[in-house]
């Protein structure tokens, strides 16, 4: 968890350079998403980052297996509350 001062600043920077990318509503969601969750931990700058990467780019993650190491991501999260459930981990490594 971060202090106050650090969270306000961290809010204006993904105001200034995130935000003003990218405003699909999908994004939006994300945003009432991990701001509900206690999202503002060390990681908080970049899911949104990524998200909105994920978002501009276009990215299909159909017939895809995605996978992450340790634990769960708020951006897995996210899907996965959203009914867009990740497969489950297996012990192989097979992007198909």
């Amino acid at each position: 968890m971060m202090d106050e001062e650090k969270k306000a600043f961290i809010c204006a920077c993904r105001e200034r350079y995130i935000d003003t990318r990218c405003s699909d509503p999908i994004y939006q969601k994300f945003l009432e998403y991990v701001d509900g969750k206690n999202a503002y931990d060390d990681h908080y700058y970049r899911y949104c980052n990524t998200i909105a990467a994920i978002i501009l780019n276009d990215v299909q993650f159909q017939n895809k297996k995605i996978r992450e190491t340790g634990i769960a991501s708020r951006i897995t999260e996210f899907f996965r509350d959203q009914g867009k459930t990740p497969q489950e981990p297996t012990a192989t490594s097979d992007m198909n």
